[in-house]
């Protein structure tokens, strides 16, 4: 099974809403499931389409997506063109994490479900250096950021494949 996991890094305007026009998609962020590589695409650097159309050969590979709220992420890509028409199944780790946790959460948060699950927990260089003094993440350095996108990824992931079992009783 082909399993894809998604994240987004965008401006922070209105809490990165993708309908504020004064928001944009800075880097792209996907991983095949147990595969140690994070493909990251800077989507200030190059051509836009190149850009989706790679996306979207990456998102048409895939048997299950994987994110964690990952309607923010899908509506990023769609406003670039990435159309969804096509994906078999959508994992939204937040939401898994709701059910799971008796719906007793509304909006879990990452550090939230990587504790649960005694996982490491993200980077909070890019919010206490950057983004708490004000810069936003285009201003932040590509290294930084990418950095950071790896880590939720790879987090991300993990905290997959745990919901999965959770659901399934069947590890991944």
């Amino acid at each position: 099974m082909n399993i894809l996991t998604l994240d987004v890094e965008t401006t922070t305007w209105n809490k990165g809403n993708p309908f504020d026009k004064r928001n944009k998609l800075v880097m792209v962020g996907h991983k095949w499931l147990d595969n140690s590589v994070c493909n990251i695409v800077n989507c200030l650097l190059g051509n836009a389409n190149n850009n989706r159309e790679y996306i979207q050969t990456q998102i048409e590979l895939a048997d299950i997506i994987v994110g964690f709220n990952i309607k923010f992420d899908i509506h990023w890509l769609m406003n670039i063109g990435v159309a969804f028409d096509n994906v078999k199944q959508i994992w939204d780790c937040q939401i898994a994490e709701f059910l799971l946790e008796s719906q007793r959460n509304p909006y879990p948060s990452l550090n939230e479900a990587l504790d649960k699950y005694g996982l490491p927990r993200k980077l909070d260089v890019v919010k206490t250096e950057y983004w708490d003094k004000g810069i936003n993440t285009d201003e932040i350095p590509t290294p930084v950021l990418r950095e950071y996108l790896e880590v939720d990824l790879m987090g991300t992931e993990e905290v997959f494949k745990r919901q999965y079992e959770q659901f399934t009783g069947k590890q991944i």
